[in-house]
């Protein structure tokens, strides 16, 4: 992830991560899950983090979903 601001690791955060469907006129998918600050990058021009997370019920998502 990109940030201006960058947590300290082990920073516990909230990931959502919205998905477009691809059946016309259907409603997104949205993935949730909680997970903690794993790598924090400090480049010239771009900061950003990685974040450990797991994302379940996602074949339960889809075949809503479809």
């Amino acid at each position: 992830m990109v940030s201006s601001d960058l947590p300290p690791l082990a920073t516990m955060i909230t990931v959502t991560v919205v998905l477009p469907n691809v059946r016309a006129g259907s409603q997104e998918i949205q993935l949730h899950s909680v997970g903690h600050i794993v790598r924090i990058e400090h480049e010239a021009d771009v900061k950003g983090y990685a974040v450990d997370c797991h994302f379940s019920d996602i074949e339960e998502l889809v075949r809503q979903a479809q």
